[in-house]
Parts: C-alpha cells; sequence; structure tokens
C-alpha cells in the first residue's frame, strides 16, 4: 500500500482491500451462472457507490477501435448464432454434457 501516489492513498487502499473479481466455484456447480453465459448487462456499484448498468464482458466483449482482431472480428462471443450473437441455450447444452 505504501507504493500509492500521497494523495490517492486513502482511496487506493480501500478500493485494494475491498476489490472483488467474479467467480464461481465450478468443481461444486459445473454450470456457469447466469452472470457469465445469459446476462448482456450487468449492474453493478460505480466508483460513486450507486448502482451502474455496464455492458457484461464476460457475455461479450467488444474491442477498442484500432486494438486487436480476431477473425477479422472485433467482438468475441461464446457459440455464436447466425447472427453472430452469443447462443445461451447452445451453451448451456455444451456445458450440461
Amino acid at each position: 500500500m505504501e507504493k500509492y501516489p500521497k494523495p490517492l492513498d486513502p482511496s487506493w487502499a480501500e478500493a485494494a482491500r475491498t476489490l472483488r473479481a467474479p467467480y464461481w466455484d465450478w468443481a461444486v456447480d459445473v454450470y456457469p451462472p447466469d452472470e457469465v453465459i445469459a446476462l448482456s448487462e450487468l449492474t453493478i456499484l460505480g466508483l460513486d457507490g450507486k448502482p451502474s448498468t455496464i455492458k457484461n464482458p464476460l457475455y461479450s466483449f467488444t474491442y477498442p477501435s484500432g486494438s486487436i482482431k480476431i477473425e477479422n472480428s472485433r467482438k468475441t462471443v461464446r457459440h455464436p448464432n447466425s447472427a453472430g450473437e452469443t447462443d445461451v441455450e447452445e451453451v448451456r447444452k455444451f456445458v450440461w454434457q
């Protein structure tokens, strides 16, 4: 914590103390929660402590312009359907086999 810039010490230290990452215990429940495969948007707490809706980066992610391209696309999806969007039911079938 001593490495944070002095004017930001308290806020950065608190952020580091309370940081959480998305997680599920696949050994207990092999089926991913909807937050991973089915929800295109999530509600999170913003930097101001208020709820905020964001695009779910685990559902799909669009790379910023000028960054890496994957197979001529700037967007990732899981098990894409004919429209190029995530096919949630096919993902569930694959995971639950």
